[in-house]
């Protein structure tokens, strides 16, 4: 499947929220401070006394009544950039909500109109419709950090499920498969096989698989997994029980300033295993 680069969409709602800036001034080059009984630290990288010059503090730490998990400062070419990483626990923003589902942006729309047109115009043969249970239609990724789930702006490319299609939005738009068959492995492991709408339309089919394993009932949290590839999603119905990691930037913030969880989808993976051994 190749995919463009093209990153239109990519920071809806990236700079939504408002959280003040402090700025302080570094007496060494690696000085550890406390804020609020957590531990930081403060790097300052090049001279002061010149045009470059970066500081950094790591969290998480309390500012403003706000947990910041990453801050930068720094000066390049006489201008002054920052980025912030902060948790917002404003759960009840539905327009940030909507921006990030399925469809958000008319640059969505235009995209999935462009495959399934085309579809239409080169398969003679109508979707197959799946009998399957009352699964959730819109599917969210979410990332694990210190144990606890979040949403996270910058990873927020959501998937969504109908009787016909399988839609996954990627950077440069939503790409629809389409649904052949289903399974019920177990009672939370759901199994359908699956072509890409780009390929049925050339008359060739890609054999695809997808995973559904619910690992929590309540909240209605899974592993979405298409041909060996894990990611792990919560109902978009039930969003108002996460918080955000969300950034306000100057410019593109480097991911692997958060230190996110590892997960572990072995272990998580591991009661569907052993239900399938015993089958």
């Amino acid at each position: 499947m190749k995919k463009t680069t093209f990153i239109t969409s990519l920071f809806i709602g990236l700079f939504i929220g408002t959280v003040s800036c402090q700025s302080g001034k570094a007496k060494s080059s690696d000085k550890e401070i406390k804020e609020s009984g957590v531990d930081t630290t403060v790097r300052v990288a090049g001279d002061l006394s010149t045009e470059d010059k970066r500081i950094e503090r790591k969290g998480p730490f309390i500012e403003n009544d706000t947990t910041v998990l990453y801050e930068c400062t720094y000066q390049y070419e006489g201008k002054t950039f920052r980025q912030k990483a902060y948790i917002d626990t404003n759960r009840e923003n539905k327009g940030r909500l909507s921006s990030f589902l399925m469809f958000g942006d008319e640059f969505d729309k235009e995209t999935f109109d462009g495959y399934m047109n085309r579809y239409r115009s080169n398969c003679a043969q109508p979707l197959k419709r799946i009998s399957m249970p009352n699964l959730p239609e819109d599917w969210l990724p979410i990332e694990s950090y210190r144990g606890k789930y979040y949403f996270y702006d910058m990873s927020m490319y959501p998937r969504k499920l109908t009787d016909s299609l399988f839609i996954v939005k990627y950077m440069d738009g939503p790409y629809p498969f389409a649904l052949s068959s289903y399974k019920q492995i177990a009672p939370a492991h759901h199994q359908f096989t699956m072509d890409a709408i780009s390929s049925l339309s050339d008359g060739a089919k890609t054999n695809d698989t997808l995973n559904i394993y619910i690992i929590d009932t309540k909240r209605q949290i899974a592993i979405l997994e298409t041909n060996g590839s894990k990611d792990l999603c919560i109902a978009a119905d039930n969003a108002s029980q996460l918080d955000y990691i969300s950034w306000i930037c100057d410019e593109l913030p480097d991911n692997s300033s958060i230190e996110f969880d590892k997960i572990d989808y072995d272990a998580l993976l591991k009661p569907f295993k052993k239900h399938a051994t015993n089958e």
